[in-house]
């Protein structure tokens, strides 16, 4: 799905899009639970649609927390996870702030 908050301001839009990126995510996380490459490919596909989308960075981490616990992840594979994702998210904002 795609949205941009600088071009929709539709707030039904946006949860739309929230909804569907959590639901993505938090299946493809649950997919990669112990696999941590298939874990970074996770938080690379999370990272581009939510820059992609110029989401605001406290929506970002708070989606991606979220979505950590739905799959299960306890507070050492979180911790894990989101030391992975600190490059690939300023690897993205480099990448959609260029475009």
């Amino acid at each position: 799905m795609k949205f941009d908050t600088r071009e929709d301001h539709s707030e039904k839009v946006f949860k739309l899009f929230l909804d569907w990126l959590e639901t993505e995510t938090t299946d493809c996380l649950e997919r990669s639970h112990g696999n941590p490459e298939t874990l970074k490919a996770c938080l690379f596909l999370f990272a581009n649609q939510a820059n992609e989308a110029h989401l605001d960075e406290v929506i970002i981490f708070q989606t991606l927390g979220r979505c950590l616990g739905r799959a299960g992840y306890n507070e050492h594979e979180e911790s894990f996870a989101l030391d992975l994702y600190e490059p690939i998210h300023a690897l993205a904002i480099q990448v959609h702030n260029n475009a």
